[in-house]
């Protein structure tokens, strides 16, 4: 199958990063988790009121006050630091026709905010050390077949204010795509930390990381020094794997 050109970029992107952690060694004990890779357009979710305002609007009734909500009400739900209550509406998303039916579904915008599983991955994931965490219920169409057995599962596991910083690597750089700007720094403590100023923190990011004490999470992420990524433990994986549609990958970077 041809990739898609933002697919190409993405990839080339990656490896460019990657060279900076050759010089570490693969984790035996933790992996990242990401989802087989497709795109899902937007046009591919509705809601209860966005079908509502397509029926009036074929029929000609252009005068018709929609209740319909957009992405940013999403946005603005998810931004905060607790989970909401309920979805501003009820999600049904279609899976295109081509597309195989998967426990973990890659659903355009709501992937920014958790993942799309099935039932029968979610019920795996809850046995495990996964922090803070609330599900929505999320209906699924494939090929005409409504499937009611999905939730956008969404969790709050940042772990960052756990980093050991005496057995941790940093690295100071300019922006998000300036690989050439990377250095090291020497950061041992909270206090090291703390000495940049508000604006030079937001650019620091950990090569490598370890945990204080004994903490033995499942599913966290590190948001503070390492962006977008989630960290997912061997054990987990290993209960995962009668699961469809997630992609593991390797990590250096603990």
């Amino acid at each position: 199958m041809k990739k898609h050109p933002l697919e190409i970029i993405a990839n080339d992107w990656t490896s460019q990063s990657e060279l900076y952690f050759n010089d570490l060694e693969v984790s035996t004990q933790f992996y990242l988790l990401n989802y087989k890779y497709h795109f899902t357009p937007i046009k591919e979710w509705t809601t209860p009121s966005l079908i509502k305002c397509s029926k009036e609007f074929a029929k000609g009734n252009f005068g018709f006050e929609s209740s319909f909500i957009g992405i940013e009400a999403f946005h603005e739900l998810f931004s905060e630091n607790s989970f909401p209550k309920d979805l501003p509406e009820k999600i049904i998303f279609t899976l295109p026709k081509n597309k195989k039916l998967t426990d973990f579904i890659s659903a355009g915008f709501l992937s920014n905010y958790g993942f799309l599983v099935s039932e029968k991955a979610l019920n795996i994931i809850l046995k495990f050390n996964i922090g803070n965490y609330k599900t929505y219920n999320v209906d699924v169409i494939h090929k005409d077949e409504l499937y009611y057995n999905y939730y956008l599962f969404v969790f709050k596991n940042d772990l960052s204010n756990y980093i050991d910083f005496k057995t941790s690597q940093f690295f100071y750089q300019e922006e998000y795509l300036d690989f050439e700007s990377r250095k090291p720094l020497s950061i041992n403590s909270e206090e090291d930390y703390m000495q940049f100023s508000e604006t030079e923190r937001e650019y620091i990011h950990a090569k490598s990381f370890s945990l204080k004490g004994n903490l033995k999470p499942d599913l966290f992420s590190i948001d503070k020094f390492i962006f977008g990524d989630t960290f997912i433990s061997k054990n987990l994986i290993e209960e995962l794997s009668v699961c469809s549609g997630l992609k593991i990958e390797e990590t250096k970077r603990m």
